[in-house]
């Protein structure tokens, strides 16, 4: 009895729900249908949600599941239903559906709406949204399917606007491509031969390059041949098995053109070849026989240093004794231009060289065999150090210095200078010593003749080595400076002092100034010592001054 109450009492509390949605008693607010299962069912034709039409202007929804969420929804405001899911048609028809019909007032296109489409009532046309934007599918613009266009019979495709294929489409065209009047960019196609004029109409048939360029291979019908619209350039090898008429145009000649060594002296006439005939650095010296070209199929100052190869010369390119000053252009030849050792004397004519047929700097000993040039190769006073390549150079002096002098400013220059050895640190030095207790100074003066083969100075250009006997500069220093050959003042350093033997490195930019080859600079080195002011008067302390060296380059 106990448990059929129960069931009763359960039956009766879902007919009170059931009541209650359906209006049979009083409008309960909030009210809900909860069910026991998963599963419920009604013999009624119609069920009606939001009956009291209690939604007004909002939405009424059918949920399905409170944890999945999804909802199928009537929207009184805008009149429309809203499925907040994807729809699945298992294959099935969406039968009589029709696209949103709009006047182009769409929302914007975006990631999230792409494939999103709607019916332009204004334009006529229907459209996609894609990652480019809106695209109007009757006008098939910047779709990006490979093979959209396919067609088992005879179709003609016709209208205007552009006809765009992504980079990578195969376009397959089993019968006639007629593009009359029309523009086609295409990158390539697959068969092996293309035919221009295949329908055999005849006459010139012409490829032509670009509408602006205009150029064209034209096979010209009567004379039964390719007319080339413009020069040609063959970039590999070029036979010809009939007869080659016309002539070369300058600079045509380069050794990419030229089979090694297929060049002799039997193919050229006589002074045939000028300069206005060889392409820069077009002869290398595998273009030419041993012994091939000789002065007579050289013309007079023919040959410069634009038309000669880097390392093109060596001596089994050239005759003995074939080449004379008469051949060379003034300052043709330079170094890049000869072989490591390709100059020996049986290639030169007695005396055949000078001065004005050699570039500056052109020729170093690796362009020269040990022992092969001798003073009768070379006509006197022909080479001089403008011809010759710079090298650094230095010059190194030490106490007592060469073309020295000594200089009182005539102020507090009381002391003694001797000349002596450090024996421990191999130095000759000077030194100054002065017992009074103001600083009294010495000037020692060197003039440094300028070497003749004087180019520039080196980035360190002049290095002074010094000491003082206290590394203080209050009661010892050493201070240097540089008169240039014009006498004008070039640098003017300031006190030095160190307790052990340094240097100081004068750059070239410290020493800007006018240095003439062959003339005198002067460099002073001012020395300056007083008593240090100690005990029992103080002990006097001695400047120091040691080698310098002067580093310039030269020939």
């Amino acid at each position: 009895m106990q448990t059929k109450t129960k069931k009763w009492l359960s039956g009766l509390s879902a007919m009170a729900v059931v009541a209650t949605l359906f209006g049979t008693g009083a409008p309960q607010a909030d009210a809900r249908m909860v069910f026991s299962t998963e599963e419920g069912s009604t013999n009624a034709d119609s069920y009606t949600i939001d009956y009291d039409d209690s939604a007004g202007t909002g939405e009424v929804i059918l949920r399905f599941g409170t944890t999945a969420d999804k909802t199928i929804s009537y929207d009184n405001a805008t009149g429309n239903f809203k499925i907040n899911d994807d729809i699945s048609f298992e294959e099935n028809e969406a039968l009589n559906f029709v696209l949103e019909n709009s006047n182009g007032s769409v929302a914007t296109c975006n990631s999230a709406r792409y494939g999103r489409l709607y019916y332009d009532i204004s334009d006529d046309g229907t459209y996609v949204c894609t990652s480019t934007g809106w695209v109007d599918l009757s006008k098939m613009d910047g779709l990006t399917a490979s093979d959209f266009l396919t067609s088992e019979g005879d179709t003609t495709y016709s209208g205007t606007g552009t006809l765009t294929f992504d980079p990578g489409t195969t376009v397959d065209v089993n019968g006639t491509f007629d593009a009359d009047n029309a523009t086609v960019n295409m990158n390539g196609i697959n068969n092996d031969t293309f035919t221009i004029d295949e329908d055999g109409s005849g006459g010139d048939v012409v490829l032509q390059f670009g509408t602006t360029i205009g150029a064209a291979i034209t096979w010209d019908d009567s004379a039964s041949r390719f007319d080339f619209g413009n020069d040609v350039y063959v970039n590999g090898d070029l036979e010809i098995t009939g007869t080659f008429t016309g002539d070369l145009a300058n600079n045509t000649v380069e050794t990419a053109d030229l089979q090694d060594y297929s060049v002799t002296n039997v193919k050229i006439a006589t002074g045939a070849i000028t300069t206005d005939k060889i392409a820069t650095n077009a002869i290398t010296a595998n273009e030419i026989d041993a012994n091939a070209v000789g002065s007579s199929e050289i013309a007079d100052n023919a040959v410069g240093a634009s038309e000669l190869a880097d390392n093109a010369v060596d001596t089994n390119a050239i005759q003995d004794q074939s080449v004379t000053s008469a051949k060379i252009a003034d300052g043709a030849i330079n170094s890049n231009h000869i072989g490591t050792g390709a100059i020996t004397v049986n290639n030169l004519a007695d005396y055949s060289i000078d001065g004005t047929k050699i570039a500056t700097g052109a020729i170093t000993t690796t362009h020269i065999q040990d022992g092969t040039i001798t003073g009768d190769d070379i006509a006197n006073n022909t080479i001089t150090y403008d011809k010759l390549g710079t090298r650094n150079k230095s010059t190194l002096i030490s106490p007592e210095y060469p073309n020295f002098t000594l200089y009182g400013d005539s102020t507090n220059n009381l002391g003694t200078l001797d000349a002596d050895r450090d024996v421990a640190n191999n130095k000759n030095y000077y030194s100054w010593t002065s017992r009074k207790t103001v600083l009294n100074d010495y000037d020692i003066m060197v003039q440094f003749q300028i070497p003749e083969d004087f180019d520039s100075w080196q980035a360190n250009a002049i290095e002074v080595s010094y000491r003082t006997e206290e590394a203080g500069t209050a009661d010892n220093n050493v201070q240097v400076y540089v008169l240039d050959t014009s006498g004008a003042s070039a640098y003017t350093g300031g006190a030095l002092a160190s307790s052990t033997w340094a240097s100081t490195a004068l750059t070239s930019a410290n020493i800007a100034g006018t240095y003439t080859a062959g003339e005198y600079m002067t460099l002073g080195i001012k020395l300056s010592s007083r008593r240090d002011g100690g005990a029992n008067g103080g002990n006097p302390r001695s400047a120091y001054a040691g080698e310098i060296q002067f580093n310039y380059v030269g020939q």
